[in-house]
């Protein structure tokens, strides 16, 4: 079954970010294709936050005078109130190209950075009679660990370190945390909370692909494309084949 999306995150850290903020609703238009629904500004503090549609979902921009974020989620429904488990964007690798254009677009137009991220919560619903430690076992194919029904709490975290192919001598942390969750609707009744219907499961996977501190230089601009390219294709390469066997 293929990883449902929940999140998709893009971060840029260091430099002079505040111009992205103050640039206003005219480069939400210029990269979205339409006005923000939401536009908040703090001008003493530089921060700005501009909200609203985008393909099947709803898209987030954040800035500060030395980061800026771009989130990726699920448009709510009134009728995913009644959801036990989270409601996703889509099938990972059907939302995640668009995302990924629209964040090479806007990596070409801004100021140099210190460090870039990408980011995506994943999810697999479970159906019984099968077992979320299973389902998360066969997504994760770790070489010397293998999950039993009978494991109902796991949550492993990892970090590998790799070079990058596109900048020489710039590091690249391939974090990634695998869990199994538990959800449930819960009422409260008489002040004590009361579990509606039957509890559910999902298999997650959380990913934060992102260049190490220690690169002396700012990220040189004309490369920012092609190292966001390879920050996305090592966590679609994560979430596809899960754990190396070495």
């Amino acid at each position: 079954m293929p990883w449902q999306a929940l999140q998709l995150r893009a971060t840029a850290l260091g430099g002079d970010l505040s111009s992205l903020g103050a640039a206003g609703g005219s480069q939400w238009l210029h990269f979205v294709g339409s006005e923000p629904e939401v536009s908040v500004e703090q001008k003493p503090q530089q921060r700005f936050r501009r909200e609203g549609p985008f393909e099947r979902g709803r898209l987030a921009h954040l800035v500060q005078p030395d980061r800026a974020d771009w989130f990726y989620a699920p448009q709510l429904r009134p009728a995913d109130v009644a959801m036990v488990t989270p409601t996703p964007i889509g099938e990972f690798d059907e939302v995640l190209p668009a995302f990924s254009d629209l964040m090479v677009h806007w990596l070409a137009a801004i100021p140099p950075v210190r460090r870039l991220a990408f980011g995506a919560r994943l999810l697999q619903p479970v159906e019984p009679p099968e077992s979320g430690s299973v389902v998360l076992s066969n997504q994760m194919r770790h070489p010397t660990l293998t999950l039993t029904p009978q494991i109902t709490d796991f949550n492993l975290q990892l970090n590998r370190r790799r070079p990058s192919d596109v900048l020489q001598g710039l590091g690249i942390n391939v974090m990634r945390r695998w869990a199994v969750s538990q959800w449930a609707t819960v009422e409260i009744a008489a002040g004590a909370p009361l579990t509606v219907g039957r509890p559910a499961e999902t298999a997650d996977l959380e990913l934060d692909i992102n260049t190490t501190p220690d690169y002396p230089n700012p990220l040189p601009g004309p490369e920012l494309r092609r190292l966001w390219a390879e920050l996305v294709q090592i966590g679609q390469r994560v979430a596809r084949e899960g754990e190396p066997a070495a």
